[in-house]
């Protein structure tokens, strides 16, 4: 210890030997002082003049005359009141354009605008054009931060008192239309016109619980017609699907008898080509033979050449596949003529002569039959009621092509009208939606039925083709054997005939037939068939569409279903609702009857009858704040002392690290590592102690700080003092001019996040995390306790944290020092060799 107080008494021999450096030593001890008393002196007291923060306010509220004729000017009320406040720097002015123009120039810092409607908004607010009452706020953010808060506050003030006036005029309006319904509701009229309304109101919701019966059951009816319904779509899908396979059944019938009609008519064609041939020549040969050049066994040749052509078509007849009763009717009759023919040419010559009459009569008679006979007995079909069959299939394809489109469109229909009803609020517009789907559903399913039916008709139009062929082969039949009759009245004699005549007649015939059946009669069957094919075709895409629309129909009726159930869940709810309702009334009715004792009515009225401008001033000022000051602080200025205290112990010792020298002298023999840091470090603590002192002497004596703990303040100091010395001197030691400056860097982040001018809650995260390592906060709080009062052991927890950092600083000069020597001196060196540090 010997050598720690010699090294000190030299040291402080040194400071007091030399009159330039005792006085820089003085204004080393004063300087720190200087700095916290003008900071503590600044924020003494800045709100304690506030009132030279000017404002304007401009009051253009016009005058209101209220139902008793009394003048109210709410906004020349609210500018009496700011003239009676002192705390701010209220400047009245009559010109609204020139107080804002002002304020941009920074004449003021804020400007107060009161509406001209301001007082009518406020008294009026039952009316259907209601406007809140207006007082335009402007401030300028630009002059100063602290200011712009000065300047909110004084706009808090400005607004309560604007709240309590606006809720004092309203409770007052509100309470004067009380006192009046409550004059009128205790006469005799009112009472019993109250009781009419409410009856009638009872009658109209009873009629409404009916209604609602009503529709529930209506609703529940229509979803198990709906659900009835999809079965009948599954099986309408199931039919349409049928019929679609029948009619492609159809299709290819039609365009196989279409090919077999071109071979049919191609064959027929060749042979009456060939027998009109073999007619021209028998003609000729019996020409030559009544002119005497031919021999009579050569035109008989010729005649059964004829037969045998005419025999050719029969067989072809009989081979065509034609089947069935009438056509081997058909076939006999046609025989019949051949037999005739060659009887005819065995008796050639017996008849040469017939009348002209005969002869257009027997022209007929055989157009008449070989046409139609020869045709429909080859192709089986008969060319009207193919005419016929292809009517129907137009007929009918028009008519499902409309309800099918129909159907379509009302599907649609009923798509729309469920989402609105599943979407809409309105109960009307609702209903009107669910009968437009109700009412679609049933033409759909009708017109579903009556499509079944069509194809029913369809198919059996198409079915009877074959039936009403046998009926033309039976025709037929009759007819060749007609012919057969005309031939036995020439072989009878019972007609005279010129053979050659009738042979020409033939020839005419067999040429006008084979016109008639290849240009006229088989184009045009043709043209049937085929369009009767397209018929098919078209009906077939209307019944695939037709299928797909219907298969979509079975979700929406489960939607619409769903729909008409969430309507009932809410109708019972409704229900319900109309029941408390009704409830409610009849104990109202009870009430106003007399047939119960209860007073809450008569206490309704007597509330109302309650002077207005009493309750009026009762509700702008419902609560009484009681304030009581926990841990009083006299001033701003006190509370920021202990901040700027610390603040100034720490500059302090920055200062002393800058001056003094914190290396030993090196003629000391004997003293060892430890002695020598202790010994420079004691007058290191010394000027910071007195520093410390003369801060908190100010504190106390110069501003007068009301402290509840003076010692305790000045303890507080102490320790502080000595804290910081030491981890300044020990920083200095260990990292020379790296520690020093790491010391001025630890005191920028303490000034910013320590909590000692705001909480530290506001601050961000960061400081918020590192505050706890640094030696502010725990120095300052305990200050604060010293000077506001204590709590429990808290001073003296803070000055055990505050003291760990002094355990911290020893540590680095003690610990640290050695391994760093040769790091500080390589740096040392370097500066040097600078010549400029």
């Amino acid at each position: 210890m010997r050598n720690v107080f010699t090294i000190f008494k030299n040291d402080f021999r040194a400071l007091t030997r030399h009159f330039l450096a005792f006085l820089i030593i003085l204004a080393i001890l004063f300087l720190p002082a200087l700095y916290a008393w003008f900071n503590i002196y600044a924020f003494w007291d800045p709100y304690g003049k506030t009132k030279d923060v000017n404002i304007a306010v401009v009051c253009n509220d016009r005058d209101y005359m209220d139902e008793d004729g009394k003048i109210i000017n709410i906004g020349n009320q609210l500018v009496e009141e700011l003239k009676a406040d002192e705390k701010i720097g209220y400047v009245f002015l009559d010109d609204a354009d020139k107080a804002v123009d002002d304020l941009y120039a920074g004449k003021y810092y804020a400007a107060v605008i009161i509406e001209p409607d301001f007082t009518y908004n406020m008294y009026n607010f039952l009316n259907e054009d209601m406007f809140s009452p207006t007082i335009n706020f402007y401030q300028n953010e630009k002059t100063n931060p602290i200011a712009v808060k000065v300047v909110e506050a004084a706009g808090d003030k400005v607004k309560q008192s604007v709240n309590k006036a606006y809720i004092q005029a309203v409770v007052e309006t509100l309470f004067d239309k009380f006192n009046t319904f409550s004059e009128g509701v205790q006469g005799d009229n009112t009472v019993s016109m109250l009781k009419n309304t409410l009856a009638k109101i009872d009658r109209n919701l009873a009629q409404y619980d009916d209604t609602i019966d009503q529709f529930v059951a209506a609703n529940n009816s229509l979803v198990g017609t709906l659900n009835n319904s999809n079965s009948t779509i599954d099986y309408t899908i199931h039919l349409l699907g049928n019929e679609r396979i029948n009619i492609s059944k159809q299709i290819s019938y039609l365009e196989s008898t279409k090919n077999d009609l071109a071979l049919i008519n191609e064959e027929v064609n060749t042979l009456l080509t060939n027998l009109q041939d073999s007619v021209q020549k028998a003609i000729y040969k019996l020409d030559r033979l009544y002119n005497g050049g031919e021999d009579p066994d050569t035109v008989k040749e010729t005649l059964k050449e004829l037969e045998r052509q005419y025999q050719e078509l029969i067989d072809y007849l009989t081979h065509s596949g034609i089947s069935g009763s009438e056509a081997e009717d058909a076939l006999s009759a046609l025989n019949k003529v051949k037999d005739k023919i060659t009887q005819l040419r065995e008796q050639l010559g017996m008849n040469t002569q017939v009348d002209a009459n005969t002869a257009d009569q027997l022209k007929a008679d055989y157009n008449e039959i070989t046409v139609p006979t020869v045709y429909t007995a080859v192709t089986g079909y008969d060319y009207d009621d193919l005419k016929q069959a292809q009517t129907t299939e137009q007929s009918m394809d028009t008519m499902m092509t409309f309800m099918a489109d129909d159907a379509k469109q009302r599907i649609a229909n009923i798509q729309k009208n469920v989402k609105i009803a599943k979407t809409t609020d309105d109960a009307d517009a609702r209903e009107q939606a669910l009968t437009a789907a109700r009412d679609d559903t049933a033409v759909v399913t009708q017109e579903l039925s009556a499509l079944g039916t069509a194809m029913d008709a369809v198919e059996d139009a198409a079915g009877t083709t074959d039936k009403k062929a046998s009926k033309a082969a039976a025709q037929a039949a009759d007819n060749t054997k007609d012919a057969g009759d005309i031939f036995d009245d020439i072989l009878n004699g019972n007609r005279d005939i010129d053979l050659i005549e009738y042979l020409q007649v033939i020839s005419d015939l067999l040429g006008n037939a084979r016109v008639a059946l290849t240009e006229i009669v088989y184009p045009s069957i043709d043209t049937l068939l085929t369009n009767l094919q397209d018929s098919l075709g078209d009906l077939s895409s209307i019944l695939l569409d037709l299928s797909d629309v219907m298969g979509k129909v079975p979700p929406i009726i489960n939607e619409l279903g769903n729909t008409f159930g969430a309507v009932n869940n809410a109708l019972v709810q409704v229900k319900e609702l109309i029941g408390n309702y009704r409830t409610r009334i009849a104990d109202a009715l009870g009430v106003l009857n007399g047939d119960t004792d209860d007073t809450r009515l008569q206490q309704v009225l007597d509330f109302m009858n309650v002077d207005p401008q009493s309750i009026a001033e009762f509700f702008a000022s419902p609560v009484t704040i009681r304030s009581e000051s926990v841990y009083p602080v006299e001033s701003y200025g006190a509370a920021m002392a202990p901040f700027y205290t610390m603040l100034a112990i720490w500059v302090g010792c920055i200062i002393l690290n800058a001056i003094l020298k914190v290396d030993t002298p090196i003629e000391l023999i004997g003293a060892t590592t430890g002695q020598k840091f202790f010994g420079r470090y004691l007058i290191f603590a010394l000027l910071s102690l007195i520093q410390t002192m003369v801060i908190m002497a100010g504190d106390l004596v110069i501003f007068g700080m009301d402290c509840a703990h003076p010692g305790l303040f000045i303890l507080s100091g102490v320790v502080t003092s000595l804290t910081c010395s030491m981890v300044a001197y020990s920083m200095a030691i260990a990292f020379g001019n790296i520690g020093k400056a790491l010391f001025v860097v630890f005191l920028i982040i303490q000034i910013a996040g320590s909590g000692g001018s705001y909480p530290i809650e506001l601050l961000p995260d960061f400081f918020q995390q590192v505050y706890l390592f640094f030696p502010f906060p725990y120095a300052i709080n305990a200050m604060r306790e010293a000077i506001a009062g204590l709590y429990h052991n808290n001073y003296l927890i803070y000055l055990l944290q505050l003291l760990l950092f002094f355990g911290v600083g020893l540590f680095v000069g003690l610990v640290l020092k050695r391994p760093l020597d040769g790091i500080n001196r390589y740096m040392n060196d370097q500066l040097d060799k600078s010549e400029m540090m």
